[in-house]
């Protein structure tokens, strides 16, 4: 820690001016993500999506507990899509109460 930071110090307080307004441009080795363009996108995607669920869960429980209690025909039905269906045609997910999808 403390001689790479002395030594950090050293180096950027001898630099001219112009060098230490305008750092070394940020090299693949500087980078969060990895090399591999699909491998990069998928982390993306995944952050994105964890994002989305977090910021929304809160008003997604509102609607699941009014959509819960609505009395439409759709309400009591589990599946995937649109229009319910089995999951691989064979298993009906269950009907979750608004306790259990707030778990």
């Amino acid at each position: 820690g403390g001689v790479a930071a002395n030594e950090c110090w050293r180096r950027c307080s001898h630099e001219s001016l112009p060098n230490r307004i305008h750092p070394r441009p940020i090299s693949a080795e500087d980078s969060m993500l990895p090399e591999d363009p699909v491998r990069a996108f998928q982390l993306c995607y995944c952050g994105w999506l964890i994002l989305s669920m977090l910021t929304s869960s809160s008003q997604y429980q509102l609607f699941y507990t009014w959509f819960h209690s609505s009395g439409i025909g759709l309400a009591s039905k589990r599946g995937l899509g649109a229009h319910p269906s089995k999951l691989y045609g064979i298993i009906t997910p269950p009907a979750l109460t608004p306790l259990q999808m707030r778990a």
